[in-house]
């Protein structure tokens, strides 16, 4: 178990230093498409403005313990949805603005044991103590659909998104979606 005073912040990954590198390179979560995408895609698609990748390391862990990838997204919220996430709001609009996260990892022998929780709380608290040019109300995820992964979401808090299953729906073939698009009102 790791110390939750051992923990840094969320950095950017262009901004790690060449020290660090290393444990950014020798990381892996279990999944090849997640280790693959830090290391050969995550900065072409920050110097593309596409997407940020952040890291996080601990003081008792030699290697990276997690990244985070986010970028900006908006979501249609079906009105009964509204009132499940608990918003309030006094302003209907036809799209809610968003962070989506594009990728969340943590290093493999970590799994488990609260890192993934201790990002996302990283996360919402650099989305609710940004004071940047932007608002945000929604996390939103489109998460890989198995099982451990939409009971670590839903275990967050996260809820499957009552438009996207009904826009889903809609298309046509029987076959399992690969991702299940999940949201959570960060305020509620």
């Amino acid at each position: 178990m790791l110390s939750e005073v051992g923990f840094t912040g969320l950095i950017p990954l262009h901004e790690v230093s060449e020290a660090e590198m290393p444990r950014v390179a020798q990381f892996k979560c279990g999944s090849e498409s997640l280790d693959s995408f830090l290391q050969s895609e995550a900065i072409d698609h920050y110097l593309e403005h596409l997407s940020q990748t952040s890291v996080i390391f601990h003081e008792d862990f030699a290697g990276l313990v997690g990244y985070v990838t986010l970028t900006n997204d908006a979501i249609a919220l079906d009105i009964s949805e509204v009132g499940h996430l608990g918003m309030n709001c006094i302003v209907s609009i036809p799209t809610y603005p968003a962070v989506k996260i594009c990728k969340l990892a943590v290093h493999q022998d970590l799994h488990g044991i609260g890192v993934g929780n201790r990002i996302l709380d990283l996360v919402i608290g650099e989305i609710v103590g940004g004071k940047g040019v932007a608002a945000c109300r929604i996390l939103i995820t489109d998460a890989v659909n198995e099982p451990k992964v939409i009971e670590f979401y839903g275990n967050y808090g996260f809820l499957p998104s009552v438009w996207a299953k009904a826009r889903a729906g809609q298309r046509k073939g029987g076959t399992a979606h690969l991702t299940i698009k999940m949201i959570r009102d960060i305020y509620a």
